[in-house]
């Protein structure tokens, strides 16, 4: 069955994409680990994935609801390196927000640094992510 339209949810797309779609309030802990455990699922064993975040009708996330990416998974679960991110959508106070998260993960746990975007379209986005994936290094 296919997500609400007016729920938050994660797309994955083979080989390496994550979609988020962020709807209304995010305010929990649970709320946000919900979805940050299908990014999880879906990068166990692979070497990386990129990131797009549609942020265009996210009205508010939690300072709770922030600290599960911050954190980062339980148990000392390796994370899988984020090699881009692209926001969709972005008003002016969630490109601050997304900046400050990803810094904060960075520095608290270590997170490997990955080129951001903001964009105005998903096709966009898209486009952002297919660029970096024709930097990465072929394999012999």
């Amino acid at each position: 069955m296919p997500p609400s339209p007016d729920e938050s949810h994660v797309l994955t797309e083979e080989p390496d994409l994550v979609l988020f779609h962020f709807r209304g309030h995010i305010t929990t802990r649970d709320e946000a680990q919900r979805l940050y455990d299908v990014q999880l699922r879906f990068s166990d064993g692979k070497p990386h994935i990129f990131l797009i975040l549609d942020v265009r009708a996210l009205d508010q996330m939690t300072a709770e609801a922030r600290r599960v990416v911050i954190d980062g998974p339980a148990n000392n679960r390796p994370v899988v390196p984020v090699l881009g991110c692209a926001f969709i959508g972005a008003t002016f106070h969630f490109r601050v927000l997304g900046t400050m998260i990803f810094r904060a993960a960075r520095l608290l746990r270590g997170a490997n640094t990955f080129p951001v975007r903001f964009c105005d379209t998903e096709a966009e986005a898209r486009a952002f992510i297919d660029e970096l994936r024709r930097d990465l290094p072929r394999p012999r």
